[in-house]
């Protein structure tokens, strides 16, 4: 019983991230603008992501005060959220 659950939980979501991609599929198709907010939206969160660890990587510590470098430290955490769902859409 559990097992059939799981089976159709997974389906559904399975369902539901299809629709989401034809959604925009035919979005493109009707040629409106509103089909670039998904591919726009991606691309400024791993250039964000890959921007913030550039940062934090070649950023000298000594140079920067902890409360200062704290920030960049808590942006990435966020921007690594934001990364993995672009990777899972």
């Amino acid at each position: 019983m559990l097992g059939e659950q799981l089976v159709a939980l997974l389906t559904l979501d399975n369902q539901d991230r299809a629709d989401a991609r034809s959604q925009t599929v035919e979005l493109v198709k009707a040629g409106s603008r509103i089909a670039w907010g998904a591919p726009v939206m991606s691309i400024l969160m791993v250039i964000g992501c890959f921007g913030v660890m550039s940062l934090l990587l070649l950023a000298r510590q000594q140079d920067i005060a902890v409360r200062t470098f704290n920030l960049p430290n808590m942006l990435f955490g966020a921007l690594v959220l934001g990364f993995g769902q672009v990777c899972y859409y």
